[in-house]
């Protein structure tokens, strides 16, 4: 029977039928050989071999043979299966983390009075359908999608510490959510494109939240902050967020912007009659004063009459779309004109798209309005409050 062998430095020659171990000087010598040597196997494992070259035979005994060839293909098989096993051992452990991320659950107060419970990632979509256009860059829509997780996990927390019977509702109480039927009836032929758009941004952001100091951010986000930086949570809400201060916004005038100069107009009565103030003199344009501004430069307090107002309560009363007013009276009328939309506070929407539109990343952008934030998995953060 013929076999062919070959050196290696472990002494290891190898045949058709098995694997034959010489000690390193016996294989040093053979390895000499430039020859095919035959190997006539005579005894059973623990016997002698014999080796012979051009009809010599020389009498070599072996040490014994480490394996028989099932064996051995059995043990390599094994080996090869530990390796592949290993290789993928860090993409299961990552698809049920994906998985369990997907299970997240949200409380959704209908307004039909029922609460509906849903996945969290489909309750995310229908908040950034609702809250943001569609034809938004697809930074700007993951930056939303963020954003939206981010207030939707804080909202799960409080109400399971409160012991509420629902998370969030689907007003600006908390954030705007769509159904399905919603938004075919919006976005009409679109809608298979829309939807398909801003959930692929939700889905490149899966179970991503905003975290400060190893807590949940209070992610606030508004429309358009107009001609003016954003504002610090201190100046409009009274509670100072160190993430939440005053930044640049990079808004544009016209449809671009959002359409962020505004005008109203009404009679001097129905002004005085929205903020609650009784005057038979009327009004003139010495009688409105601004007596505070923000850091960033809206009406913090305002005297109408002789009544000082908060700026908050100023634009609610009236139903404006900032607290950035400018006003004019004559004929018995008030013209108001507003520059931007929403309280100002924390990631502004177009001037997140304009951000995207000049190459920012979604991770810049939430780093530019939440600043000293940084992302985190939505698992992550249950685990290390289950910790606690």
């Amino acid at each position: 029977m013929k076999y062919l062998f070959s050196y290696s430095p472990l002494g290891v020659f190898c045949s058709a039928r098995g694997a034959l171990i010489l000690c390193p000087r016996e294989a040093y010598e053979l390895s000499q050989k430039s020859f095919i040597w035959e190997i006539a196997r005579v005894e059973g494992v623990r016997g002698v071999r014999y080796m012979r070259k051009g009809g010599r035979e020389t009498r070599k005994r072996t040490r014994k043979k480490l394996w028989n060839s099932q064996t051995g293909q059995l043990w390599l098989g094994l080996l090869f299966l530990g390796i592949v096993v290993a290789a993928l051992i860090p993409f299961w452990i990552n698809g049920q983390r994906q998985e369990a991320r997907g299970q997240e659950t949200i409380r959704v107060l209908m307004p039909s009075g029922d609460v509906c419970t849903m996945a969290l990632e489909e309750y995310v979509i229908g908040v950034v359908a609702a809250e943001m256009p569609a034809n938004f860059e697809m930074e700007a829509l993951k930056a939303q999608g963020v954003a939206s997780r981010t207030f939707a996990a804080r909202r799960i927390a409080a109400a399971l510490a409160g012991g509420t019977e629902y998370d969030v509702d689907t007003t600006t109480a908390t954030q705007v959510w769509r159904s399905d039927e919603q938004l075919r009836e919006r976005w009409g032929a679109d809608y298979e494109g829309n939807r398909a758009k801003i959930a692929g941004a939700v889905r490149q952001t899966c179970g991503q939240v905003l975290m400060f100091e190893h807590t949940l951010a209070t992610t606030a986000f508004f429309s358009n902050t107009g001609r003016l930086p954003t504002e610090s949570s201190d100046d409009v809400w009274g509670g100072s967020l160190s993430y939440l201060s005053s930044v640049s916004s990079p808004e544009s005038e016209g449809p671009e912007g959002g359409g962020y100069v505004r005008q109203k107009s009404m009679k001097v009565k129905e002004f005085l009659r929205a903020l609650n103030i009784q005057s038979g003199t009327g009004l003139g344009a010495s009688d409105i004063k601004v007596l505070e501004r923000t850091t960033a430069g809206r009406i913090a307090r305002i005297s109408v009459a002789g009544h000082e107002i908060k700026g908050t309560d100023f634009r609610k009363a009236l139903e404006l779309a900032s607290t950035d007013v400018e006003w004019e009276i004559r004929e018995g009328k008030i013209y108001l004109t507003t520059f931007g939309y929403g309280h100002g506070v924390g990631l502004s929407q177009y001037g997140a798209q304009n951000m995207a539109l000049q190459g920012r990343g979604y991770e810049a952008i939430l780093a530019h309005y939440y600043q000293g934030t940084e992302l985190n998995q939505i698992d992550k953060v249950a685990h290390e409050e289950a910790d606690m």
